[in-house]
């Protein structure tokens, strides 16, 4: 009988581990973007809320995505029960089911965590999880293009030791000479098909054809706001989170996701923490006093003049329209690591 008793309370024990079901799921999402601090917001999202990143979810998010970190699951089948997944058909029939790629917070049940880069990029998403998870708290995180897409450079030619065989000027160890021709006409091929993502699917530079094509913030952002509500959304701008005191984030985060008040002073967070996936790297570019991310910035800075402008008045609060001045004076502050160049204000 006794044998019979501690089974029953493993049992019992195994039972309460199981995952929350979604019902019961208050699911927290970083929607993007791509390389304008989703590193930084989810490191303090996790400081506030204790998401881990469990053996079970990096297999699943592995077999997702071909490696853990993101899940960048599609869009359409967010949600969806385990029988609309066993009868579907070709790579969709090899997905894990949604809830399994979910980080869990260790503070509470409920919590699970969607660390997504791609969702902003494609505003059919935010219907979607709004459907699935109707009080779901969503952030995003955005920056300047010319800085997402110089990012997005050092990531793909960060180990590159030969240029690209095809001739790929996107794919060389000498990129930044060629980054404002390259960007240049893969902003006339988006323009000639009418800002198609289908257009960034073949050919070369392939890579900044995304970027370009998923950096006009204010309809992606537009469509967010509308689907949650800002008392469901958050946005940050990247310059944002690296100045504001990691205290000050943390504060307003643990605000938001219903965690007992904790006073900025009594955190032993340190002050700024800057998360950057390329910055250590022995072939990364800086943007500070490079002439060509200054001849980048200023084409993009003009080419994305109207959406900069809808988004600032959107907005107003962020004061968007002086961080992202044209004019911006570039420093490098003291014991910066190589990673993002702020700006001084």
């Amino acid at each position: 009988m006794r044998s019979l008793g501690r089974l029953v309370l493993i049992a019992a024990a195994v039972g309460a581990q199981k995952m929350p079901s979604r019902s019961n799921t208050r699911l927290v999402v970083i929607a993007g973007a791509g390389k304008c601090g989703t590193n930084a917001l989810s490191h303090h999202l996790s400081e506030v809320a204790g998401f881990r990143m469990t053996r079970a979810v990096a297999a699943a998010q592995k077999k997702l995505n071909g490696f853990p970190g993101e899940v960048n699951y599609p869009c359409h089948l967010i949600g969806a029960a385990r029988k609309t997944m066993s009868g579907l058909v070709g790579k969709e029939a090899q997905l894990p089911l949604y809830g399994r790629v979910l980080q869990r917070s260790k503070k509470s049940n409920e919590l699970a965590l969607d660390k997504s880069p791609n969702y902003l990029g494609e505003p059919a998403c935010a219907g979607h999880l709004r459907n699935a998870y109707p009080e779901a708290r969503v952030f995003a995180t955005i920056c300047p293009v010319a800085s997402r897409l110089w990012s997005r450079m050092n990531h793909v030619n960060r180990e590159r030791k030969a240029d690209s065989a095809d001739g790929d000027l996107s794919k060389t160890s000498d990129w930044p000479q060629h980054v404002v021709a390259v960007a240049r006409e893969q902003l006339q091929k988006l323009e000639a098909n009418d800002w198609n993502a289908t257009t960034c699917r073949s050919g070369h530079a392939t890579h900044v054809c995304k970027v370009l094509q998923t950096s006009r913030w204010h309809s992606q952002v537009s469509a967010f706001l509308e689907a949650f509500g800002a008392a469901q959304f958050d946005l940050w701008l990247m310059e944002e989170l690296l100045t504001t005191p990691s205290a000050e984030i943390q504060a307003h985060l643990r605000y938001v996701l219903g965690f007992p008040f904790k006073n900025s002073t009594d955190t032993k967070s340190k002050k700024h923490v800057v998360v950057h996936s390329n910055a250590n790297y022995r072939n990364y570019k800086l943007e500070a006093g490079n002439k060509h991310f200054r001849a980048l910035k200023q084409l993009l800075d003009a080419r994305y003049a109207d959406d900069t402008r809808q988004l600032a008045d959107l907005f107003p609060q962020k004061k968007i329209g002086t961080l992202w001045a044209p004019d911006r004076k570039e420093v490098t502050r003291p014991g910066q690591r190589r990673t993002w160049q702020l700006h001084e204000y």
